[in-house]
């Protein structure tokens, strides 16, 4: 009995889990990896722009729409190559208010340069069509 008991508790958070957002978070990281800009852009909101916050990302804190996020990840993946990137803890779960906030680090290298590592925020909402990449934030 303790042992049912034991394993369904661990399985509870895996339930809880929106397959949705498990999508959009993958469509993230695998655009990070793939240094594809369109997939990356395909990610964030049509309506909405999105907030940067991230000194890796060679733009001003501001809002960006989708296009010009487009444009500026094309310049920016031209030349990076990710090494790395991966999930930090906590795991990301959505709360009630519609967002979800997940943290990464992020190794890259500019061509002839050592690799350099960043700790992200990326912030999703839940939009009418999905979930979708609102803010980009350095962690301090």
């Amino acid at each position: 009995m303790v042992v049912l008991a034991i394993l369904w508790l661990l399985a509870a958070p895996a339930a809880t889990l929106d397959p949705d957002l498990v999508a959009s978070e993958r469509q993230v990281a695998d655009a990070f990896h793939r240094a594809d800009a369109d997939r990356l852009a395909a990610s964030l909101s049509q309506r909405l722009k999105t907030y940067v916050a991230c000194a890796a990302l060679g733009v001003g804190d501001g809002y960006y729409g989708s296009d010009q996020m487009r444009i500026l990840l094309r310049r920016l993946f031209r030349d990076r190559e990710t090494v790395r990137f991966r999930a930090l803890p906590p795991p990301m779960a959505p709360r009630s208010d519609g967002t979800a906030v997940a943290m990464v680090a992020w190794t890259y290298r500019d061509a002839g340069s050592p690799p350099a590592e960043v700790r992200l925020a990326l912030s999703f909402a839940r939009e009418a069509d999905g979930w979708r990449l609102r803010e980009i934030r350095d962690l301090k």
